[in-house]
């Protein structure tokens, strides 16, 4: 899980340089939750992979909802690098990139899971 969170933070940062306007926005978006997802997973590797995902949607919904009391744009304006992890700007049309996220967590989850056995 934690390479696998390496190589998606990587990818995610890559495409903020690479790619522009809503093809960057859903690929971020999907990336951020799919980041999200392996975190959930390293730390809580008992939980179900149904579980995490619903938590990394839960999460990534709360964190975008967040964004409608400024405080993170506020957060951002101090320190840049957050803007990276809560984001500025609240779009609803973010919503579907981290259901695919999570998803595609559940994916890579059972994956790494059955080439552990």
């Amino acid at each position: 899980m934690l390479v696998a969170g390496l190589v998606v933070l990587a990818l995610g940062l890559l495409s903020t340089r690479l790619l522009d306007g809503v093809a960057g926005d859903v690929v971020g978006g999907g990336l951020y939750a799919l980041l999200v997802y392996l975190a959930i997973a390293f730390g809580l590797p008992r939980i179900s992979a149904i579980a995490d995902a619903i938590t990394t949607f839960v999460v990534c919904a709360l964190i975008e909802l967040w964004q409608l009391t400024g405080m993170p744009a506020q957060l951002a304006e101090a320190f840049p690098p957050a803007a990276l992890l809560f984001g500025t700007t609240f779009t609803l049309a973010d919503l579907p990139p981290y259901a695919v996220g999570a998803l595609a967590g559940v994916a890579i989850d059972r994956l790494l899971r059955r080439i552990r056995r």
